[in-house]
């Protein structure tokens, strides 16, 4: 917006007899800006969103003006985790909810019956205002995973104006469960005696990052070897299954002792813990040795199995759980 304002002076005063202000506002035919619960944002700036925060999800809106009415309104929406629903209801590719075919119908009521609903036709043909509301989006897009999904918006009016816009949302998770040594997935992590009795063991670490705050943090531990769960029970009087953030005084204090724990950075409310079994897996291998003055006598154990489950539960009661797998193998008698 510009304000011209002319002056008019006679000729033998400086002082201005009339003045007169022309207000001069350009304006664009089509805008298009984004706006959370009211308040504006720059739709080009991708918007994070904590997978705690869905359930009270503020409004997230595309906001439209358009002098002359809108003529098209086309939709894109892309992104690697809601791809594949989006093709299951007929919606893979760009569409116009200002003039919507047989078969766009069709998707859109396939939408409807997951709880999203969008205008289409005269909800947005010939408008001057919309407000395009993505908020029943975010929910879909967080049950789908975490990632981004995309929103291309072209607006054209009847005088042939557009405009296009893109809007990224992007599902952050606020509770993270990561495992050095790759010690997740399918096959267990293999573990040598001789590396993990030596100085530098193979480390196995859950790093949690919790950003609500850890309420729990289950740890059940599982074995093939019943010489180590029946010695470790019995030398530790720590149950196979625990929770490191509300354990008992007794219990706290064994859990202390070697080392799964540090009393001065307790794991109730905390935001990042790290798990650390590196030190505990040649207890692992001590059980592996049996006993032969035992009665019976306990055999020695080339190898086993050991599985730490590790499930998380944070103050806005999201859960996590992983699993680190081990494959225990006895190498001191290999030549």
């Amino acid at each position: 917006q510009f304000d011209i304002e002319i002056k008019a002076e006679d000729e033998d005063s400086e002082v201005a007899s009339a003045t007169q202000t022309l207000k001069l506002k350009f304006v664009d035919d089509v805008t298009v800006w984004g706006t959370i619960a009211g308040d504006g944002f720059d739709i080009a700036e991708e918007q994070v969103v904590k997978r705690s925060q869905i359930a009270e999800a503020p409004q997230m809106k595309i906001n439209i003006t358009s002098l002359d009415g809108i003529e098209n309104f086309l939709v894109d929406i892309n992104g690697a985790t809601i791809d594949g629903a989006l093709q299951a209801v007929g919606l893979a590719g760009e569409f116009d909810l200002a003039n919507p075919d047989e078969a766009l119908a069709t998707s859109l009521a396939g939408l409807a019956a997951m709880d999203i609903v969008l205008p289409s036709g005269d909800a947005i043909k010939g408008k001057k205002e919309l407000a395009f509301d993505l908020t029943s989006f975010i929910p879909m897009i967080a049950a789908l995973g975490e990632g981004s999904v995309s929103f291309k918006i072209t607006v054209k009016d009847a005088a042939g104006h557009a405009v296009s816009e893109t809007l990224t949302v992007t599902i952050d998770d606020d509770l993270t469960l990561s495992i050095a040594s790759d010690a997740i997935g399918e096959e267990p992590l293999e573990i040598l005696k001789s590396v993990a009795t030596g100085e530098t063991p193979t480390p196995v670490v859950v790093d949690i990052v919790a950003d609500q705050g850890i309420a729990n943090l289950t740890v059940k531990i599982e074995s093939s070897s019943d010489y180590f769960m029946a010695i470790f029970g019995e030398a530790t009087g720590i149950p196979a299954e625990f929770d490191l953030a509300n354990a008992p005084e007794a219990l706290a204090e064994k859990l202390a002792e070697i080392g799964l724990i540090d009393p001065e950075n307790p794991v109730k409310d905390a935001t990042e813990v790290q798990f650390d079994i590196t030190d505990f897996i040649p207890m692992i291998f001590t059980a592996m040795a049996g006993d032969p003055d035992a009665d019976p006598a306990l055999p020695a154990e080339e190898e086993c199995t050991a599985d730490f489950t590790v499930t998380v539960k944070d103050g806005a009661n999201q859960t996590k759980t992983a699993t680190v797998a081990l494959s225990l193998k006895d190498d001191s008698t290999e030549e």
